[in-house]
């Protein structure tokens, strides 16, 4: 595909395409997507300035429609969200500005849909701890899930929201997990 990255890419199945987004070099957010052939267009400069890797997720809008969300992390660890969002007078996709979300991440973060609106990511908090931050692009809930972690944690949604695992690696190396679900809230780590 090309370019210079400094972490992790981030990709989302959006608008029958696929769209990957990246940090550069100059710590801006950089965005490709596949075309139809299966080849990838030159990459395009979304600008911002980052610290980690972004977190890309496709939820619905306020007007109904399937949007792109783009979460990334500022130097000092404020999170932000770029968006493409289907003009309804148009039908065309535009990018919004960059909006800060009011909370701040010890780590990029990952963010998954848990049904219409909501976008939940999850990250590390400052003392190491992995933390919630539930409704992101709405009202974000903060909720600390304990233990301490190396890096951002992977999370797995299941069950229509109604199951999530959150992965991640230890201070001692080690895989652990921690399970939420509906009927019982947040389980121990293990």
């Amino acid at each position: 595909i090309g370019g210079e990255i400094k972490y992790s890419p981030s990709c989302a199945s959006f608008d029958k395409a696929i769209h990957c987004f990246v940090i550069g070099s100059d710590n801006a957010l950089w965005t490709t997507q596949q075309d139809k052939k299966g080849g990838w267009y030159p990459f395009k400069k979304l600008g911002g300035w980052t610290s980690a890797s972004p977190a890309a997720v496709v939820a619905t809008d306020a007007n109904g429609s399937q949007a792109l969300y783009v979460i990334v992390r500022s130097k000092s660890g404020e999170l932000s969200v770029i968006a493409r969002y289907k003009d309804p007078d148009t039908d065309l996709y535009t990018w919004t500005d960059y909006r800060g979300l009011g909370v701040t991440s010890g780590s990029a973060v990952t963010c998954v849909p848990m049904g219409g609106t909501r976008v939940d990511c999850y990250g590390r908090g400052s003392n190491g701890e992995a933390v919630q931050f539930a409704d992101v692009l709405v009202k974000p809930i903060i909720a600390k899930l304990g233990g301490e972690i190396d890096k951002r944690p992977g999370v797995i949604v299941s069950g229509f929201g109604k199951q999530v695992r959150v992965l991640a690696k230890g201070t001692d190396g080690m895989l652990w997990y921690k399970r939420w679900t509906a009927s019982q809230g947040w389980q121990n780590w293990k």
